[in-house]
């Protein structure tokens, strides 16, 4: 599905020639050069080549994306099993049935994640602790190199973020991926990325703004 890809291709010597989004068709017409091209899409890694433009026509090879989160979009979200409470005691992932439930995969590097996103999702929560009974949120902090994080390393970076930025504990739970296989089956390649689980299970695309229209609906 390249519906939400982006497509850049821009010679070797200068800047970026074309930015498209959305799936191309047809043939480009390009002065001789070399060039590189690059396609990437929301929750997978992007991927791209270098080719040559010279006097003839060119077809290049397929070039494959990996399909990321994005090929559970409809079906059951992947189990979230395996993972360790950091600022809770204890976590089920049954608890989450029957609600609205925003996953945000982070790490504590990433500057996004604790500047913006994390804030905003604590925003969100304690504003809405009226509908507590239909959704949740949880925070995934990623492991990629299984036991290179530990609970209490990553307790020590949150009560740090915490004096430095945000001023109090985030409200809702975090999660530690125990041993990078949860960022693995979810098909996470950047950071963050938020995906939404319905009610009945199934994971769709969606951010902040779905969960809030999901839940003024209801």
């Amino acid at each position: 599905d390249l519906s939400q890809s982006r497509i850049t291709l821009r010679p070797l010597s200068g800047p970026m020639f074309s930015q498209i989004t959305g799936p191309p068709e047809g043939i480009l017409m390009l002065p001789p050069a070399k060039y590189a091209i690059e396609v990437s899409s929301p929750g997978a890694k992007s991927i791209g080549t270098t080719f040559e433009v010279t006097t003839h026509n060119l077809t290049l090879d397929p070039i494959t994306l990996a399909p990321g989160v994005a090929q559970y979009y409809g079906h059951a979200a992947p189990a979230l099993n395996d993972v360790a409470p950091v600022n809770i005691d204890e976590f089920s992932a049954d608890t989450l049935r029957g609600r609205w439930v925003l996953v945000y995969f982070w790490g504590y590097w990433c500057a996004p994640c604790v500047n913006e996103g994390l804030p905003k999702l604590a925003h969100f929560y304690e504003q809405h602790l009226q509908n507590r009974d239909k959704f949740e949120i949880i925070a995934v902090h990623e492991n990629g190199v299984a036991g290179r994080i530990t609970v209490e390393e990553l307790r020590g970076d949150l009560s740090d973020l915490e004096k430095q930025k945000w001023g109090k504990p985030l409200p809702f739970p975090i999660l530690l991926d125990r041993t990078g296989e949860i960022i693995k089956t979810w098909g996470i390649s950047a950071y963050p990325t938020t995906a939404i689980i319905r009610p009945d299970g199934v994971l769709i695309r969606g951010d902040l703004e779905t969960l809030r229209n999901k839940l003024d609906r209801q």
